[in-house]
């Protein structure tokens, strides 16, 4: 008995809470700190994240980066998020409704605006005689994160308190920025033109933050760095960026060319779309 612990104690183990980068949640070897701001920024508005309870556990969630990178955001976890849910989420919704501040739903789909357009009517709202002001009111800001899937959910569940015809908000969506690769495809995506939620969080706070190319690139640099980790380990995502024909990968069986996963169980595969060059 005395010689087995001799043996354990020379083993190197190191104890699961330090595995992981305290800052960015990821394994030391594939730590992404390096490509993140040397102190997390702050934001001029209010931002809530909405995360599904199953997201925490998956590897590749990207809202760690968001939490790496920014200072002052919420996130709140569950499945539905009425108004007893979260007093922070509360008080947003109850200061759009007073005129406090401008809400704006990040949920694409029909209904969506694009943010840039709600903005610019906002400003033009506030000052109907210059059509170039720059004046904006105080904005808050919902997302939700999790899968297809389960954002629907959470959506379908949460949101008619926050948008009319019984709430304040403007349901928005934003497209990929040009410096946001093609190749940061980690999950299958439902349709061409979806994004990870960190990218989401970067498009929508680039155009809403005074400073929001600084925070959009930090948001993305740290994103394209675990992009190019995972393509090291991910046949599917090197084929993709070698442009060959689409092939689905799934972590746990091969399907052929001709057969997708259901949408549903996007957050098992891995895609790759041929590259626009």
């Amino acid at each position: 008995m005395d010689e087995f612990q001799d043996v354990l104690a020379a083993c190197d183990f190191a104890p699961p809470e330090t595995r992981d980068c305290s800052r960015c949640n990821r394994p030391k070897r594939v730590c992404l700190c390096s490509c993140l701001p040397a102190e997390r920024l702050r934001l001029e508005g209010r931002f809530i994240l909405l995360q599904h309870p199953f997201e925490e556990r998956r590897r590749l969630a990207t809202v760690p980066i968001a939490s790496a990178a920014l200072e002052n955001f919420e996130i709140i976890k569950g499945r539905s998020f009425g108004p007893q849910k979260s007093e922070a989420l509360r008080q947003l919704v109850e200061d759009a409704q007073k005129g406090l501040c401008v809400l704006y739903v990040l949920f694409p789909g029909p209904g969506a605006v694009p943010l840039a357009q709600a903005i610019e009517e906002q400003k033009r709202k506030l000052d109907p005689g210059n059509e170039s002001s720059d004046q904006m009111k105080d904005y808050g800001l919902i997302v939700i994160d999790g899968t297809w899937k389960e954002a629907k959910e959470i959506f379908k569940a949460s949101s008619s308190w926050w948008l009319p015809p019984h709430g304040p908000g403007i349901r928005v969506e934003v497209s990929k920025h040009s410096s946001t690769r093609r190749e940061g495809v980690l999950r299958m995506e439902p349709w061409e033109g979806c994004m990870s939620t960190v990218e989401a969080i970067a498009g929508a706070l680039r155009l809403l933050e005074s400073y929001g190319q600084r925070i959009h690139d930090a948001l993305v640099t740290p994103f394209h760095k675990m992009v190019d980790i995972q393509c090291q380990h991910n046949e599917a995502l090197v084929a993709r960026r070698n442009g060959d024909m689409p092939v689905v990968v799934s972590t746990k069986k091969r399907l052929g060319t001709g057969a997708l996963p259901k949408t549903e169980d996007c957050e098992d595969f891995f895609v790759r779309v041929r590259s626009d060059g």
